[in-house]
């Protein structure tokens, strides 16, 4: 593949954002970890019954640095039910949320 002149470098600009932007959405996609995410709820809460939902988050709850971000419910000390989420970024440790 070859670029010249000025049409080159705008194929090459074209392509260097379409790179960015697939990086960027794939960036935010809303992957899940169960797994850390059950582990993180049973040794830091004292939630019962714990149920990792199957649905992805796409929006709600998690900071943008947060890699991971996976839905739970559960019943609180109280006997009340709860619902949440579990954030965990790369470089960070996990964050629960309620609502």
């Amino acid at each position: 593949m070859k670029f010249d002149g000025i049409e080159g470098l705008f194929k090459l600009g074209l392509g260097a954002v379409f790179g960015m932007a697939v990086l960027a959405g794939a960036a935010n996609f809303p992957y899940r970890d169960p797994a850390g995410a059950r582990d993180t709820l049973e040794k830091t809460t004292a939630l019962q019954n714990i149920e990792i939902k199957d649905s992805r988050a796409w929006f709600g709850g998690c900071g943008s640095g947060d890699f991971f971000k996976t839905k739970f419910k559960a019943v609180n000390e109280k006997g009340q039910p709860v619902e949440g989420i579990v954030c965990k970024g790369i470089l960070k440790g996990s964050t629960i949320r309620y609502w």
